[in-house]
């Protein structure tokens, strides 16, 4: 699903214009980047929290030349989902799994 798709989706959920939905759904990332960006989290509640993580300098290999780098300290976003977000994945995809064996 594309940001069109989403827009459309949410709009006939729960009737909202288009272009209202859309700024919304704009506003929401440019919240998440600005707090991420000066170190905030952002927590959804039944989604996940938004956040960035400290990754610390490292050793890594290049797999293709076999050549060794220095990889620097650097900041990563990431998204700790919760876990009614992870039962909801897990048992519709438990489900799919099962229909598709029985349908075969």
């Amino acid at each position: 699903m594309n940001k069109k798709e989403l827009v459309k989706a949410i709009s006939n959920e729960i009737n909202l214009n288009q272009k209202d939905v859309e700024k919304c759904i704009d506003k929401l990332a440019e919240i998440i980047i600005t707090k991420n960006s000066i170190g905030e989290f952002v927590d959804i509640s039944n989604l996940g929290k938004f956040m960035i993580v400290k990754k610390n300098a490292r050793t890594v290999r290049n797999p293709r030349t076999g050549q060794t780098l220095q990889m620097s300290e650097h900041y990563s976003p990431k998204f700790q989902p919760k876990s009614i977000y992870k039962q909801t994945i897990k048992s519709a995809i438990i489900q799919k799994e099962t229909e598709v064996k029985t349908n075969v």
